[in-house]
């Protein structure tokens, strides 16, 4: 990954001295509004005038190591005469929420006119059939549509994400549970996927295991690491975008590692489960939601 960048606004340079034999490079100390200051390495900076008065300041951050001691570092990078950005205040747009959790299935809004969040292997009734929508489908959706939330969340992070990618003028809280969340119950899941791709030669995708199985990106590779720990299968080689390739296990696991995997496991697990209890017992307000 490249190294990222870093800005501070409205700087005060306090100190400008050049370094090498020649003077080609400089060593800034800046200062913010609060006082603290900080030093800037700036490289190959002999013939480059700094802006007069306050700047911006883009920089890296690193690590400085003399004689034995460590302190921030930071690298310029760029500069501007300091701006005073305008800051406009909009009010929030009004959600309306409609809290159906614990009643009766009310009519909703269809796929064609909302966006559904529906996943997990128990969707919907032969009274209620209701199509599969998982997360993975839904960064291609229409913003600004009314949200449907058929299944519980298995996090509070995927319930923001859901708000914050569709941005919806109306919520439908509906909270059915459409998972199973015990051990047992998610290791034969993920075992079953698991063979399907064996059978068919084909990768394993983190996020849509996790999607269709209606829980978190982090169970289903404890529940392939425990899997391989017992020696069911291998995992092979991991590819972009969150994808392995496994073989069958010979049989032999690593002893060793299996406890610490299966608490690892359960611990997951057990946050899952705690969270979606919250979820149909919380206040509205309580989710995190926008509430009208």
């Amino acid at each position: 990954n490249p190294m990222p960048n870093f800005m501070s606004a409205n700087l005060t340079v306090v100190e400008d001295r050049r370094l090498g034999r020649d003077g080609g490079h400089r060593r800034l100390v800046v200062r913010n509004s609060t006082g603290a200051t900080a030093p800037v390495l700036w490289f190959k900076s002999a013939d480059i005038d700094l802006p007069t008065g306050p700047i911006d300041l883009v920089y890296t951050l690193g690590v400085n190591e003399f004689r034995g001691e460590r302190s921030l570092q930071l690298t310029y990078v760029d500069s501007r005469p300091a701006h005073e950005d305008a800051v406009t205040l909009t009010p929030a747009k009004v959600v309306q929420i409609h809290d159906c959790r614990g009643a009766a299935i009310p009519d909703l809004p269809g796929p064609d006119r909302a966006v559904w969040y529906a996943e997990g292997i128990h969707i919907g009734s032969d009274a209620h059939p209701v199509a599969y929508a998982p997360r993975v489908q839904i960064q291609a959706q229409t913003r600004a549509r009314p949200l449907v939330l058929y299944s519980v969340p298995p996090t509070p992070d995927l319930l923001t994400w859901l708000h914050e990618t569709v941005r919806p003028p109306e919520i439908y809280l509906v909270g059915q549970v459409t998972t199973d969340d015990a051990l047992d119950d998610v290791l034969r899941q993920v075992a079953g996927v698991g063979k399907f791709a064996l059978q068919r030669g084909q990768a394993l995708h983190i996020d849509r295991m996790a999607a269709r199985l209606g829980t978190t990106e982090a169970v289903i590779r404890y529940s392939l690491l425990w899997l391989q720990s017992r020696g069911q299968i291998t995992m092979l080689d991991w590819q972009s975008g969150d994808q392995v390739f496994i073989e069958r296990g010979a049989g032999q696991g690593d002893h060793d590692e299996a406890p610490w995997v299966r608490a690892q496991l359960e611990q997951h697990l057990a946050e899952v489960r705690a969270y979606r209890r919250y979820f149909l017992r919380a206040a509205v307000h309580q989710l995190g939601l926008p509430a009208a």
